[in-house]
């Protein structure tokens, strides 16, 4: 079976290029270029998940994966004009960012990447 060493390894690259991705779309401040990047990286997890047959890592991918999913589709909510925003939308797409975190930093724990 696939060792967790080298189930990280396939992790580095494509995470590489989406944080490149990720410091562009922050740059531009443009909240539909973010959706677009939370997009980018759920492909790219579900993209490194195929080649993963580490169960143990790619439960972890698989969850972060569905994590920037829920991400992107509920982004929307950051274009909202502020007066007229849904609080409890807002409040959902936090707890789905807080979610995503502590599955990508548990991620990044068992593959041992700095963060």
């Amino acid at each position: 079976s696939q060792s967790k060493a080298y189930a990280c390894k396939l992790l580095e690259n494509p995470l590489n290029d989406a944080g490149l991705a990720l410091a562009n779309s922050a740059q531009n401040g443009d909240a539909t270029s973010l959706a677009d990047t939370y997009t980018t990286f759920a492909t790219t997890y579900e993209e490194a998940s195929k080649k993963i047959t580490n169960k143990e890592i790619k439960e972890s991918v698989d969850q972060v994966a569905a994590g920037w999913r829920a991400a992107a589709d509920n982004s929307g909510v950051l274009k909202a004009d502020p007066m007229s925003m849904d609080v409890q939308k807002l409040e959902e797409y936090q707890k789905i960012m807080e979610d995503l975190n502590a599955k990508q930093t548990e991620l990044f724990d068992k593959c041992e990447f700095k963060h």
